[in-house]
């Protein structure tokens, strides 16, 4: 926790040229949906979206990456020089076609390119949200993706919709639907193919 402060304290300089950039953005008001997803979720809103935009780019790399990805390229290409992107996470969206609320937990080792994100979109660690040869996915408001789930191709995932840990999704999903992989069973015992449930 002190080194939390201290590390805040000593930021101000590598933090200031993001915080002009917020203040000239066209995107604000999805980037304030961004820090208010991420705060909740690390219980530090403060009330004043400067600070919290303050703490998020000092503390939490996948904010960063959220961040550039609002900002765009060229003005990232700077941006990086001062503060770096979460190296394992990659998130190939416009920030035109994803909705605000944009929150990545644990973003190792994850990918999410979409033709859009709507609005309030959580990501967890090694996701894989991308193409085939045919196009990519297509997803809704309020969408969770859990960890290890890879969603592929173009598709469309609805509104409200919860993709489990484990599931590989490449066919559409309704609205307002829960989808998970099926559960792990043993397929060999004793070196005698088997069916068992676990």
């Amino acid at each position: 926790m002190l080194f939390s402060k201290i590390k805040l304290f000593f930021y101000i300089l590598f933090v200031l040229p993001h915080l002009i950039c917020y203040a000239y953005s066209k995107e604000k008001q999805k980037i304030n949906q961004d820090i208010n997803s991420f705060s909740k979720l690390r219980k530090q809103h403060c009330g004043n979206y400067l600070i919290s935009l303050y703490k998020l780019l000092v503390l939490c790399p996948e904010f960063r990456n959220v961040f550039y990805m609002r900002i765009g390229p060229h003005m990232t290409y700077i941006l990086v020089l001062f503060l770096k992107k979460a190296p394992l996470l990659c998130i190939g969206i416009k920030s035109s076609n994803c909705g605000g609320g944009f929150l990545v937990q644990h973003g190792n080792s994850t990918i999410v390119m979409a033709n859009s994100v709507g609005q309030n979109f959580w990501v967890n660690q090694n996701v894989t949200v991308g193409w085939t040869k045919h196009g990519c996915p297509t997803i809704g408001n309020n969408v969770r993706i859990g960890t290890g789930a890879v969603v592929l191709g173009p598709i469309i995932i609805g509104d409200n919709v919860n993709i489990g840990a484990g599931a590989i999704v490449m066919k559409n999903v309704p609205s307002n639907c829960t989808v998970v992989s099926p559960h792990a069973y043993i397929v060999k015992k004793d070196g005698i193919k088997v069916n068992i449930s676990l």
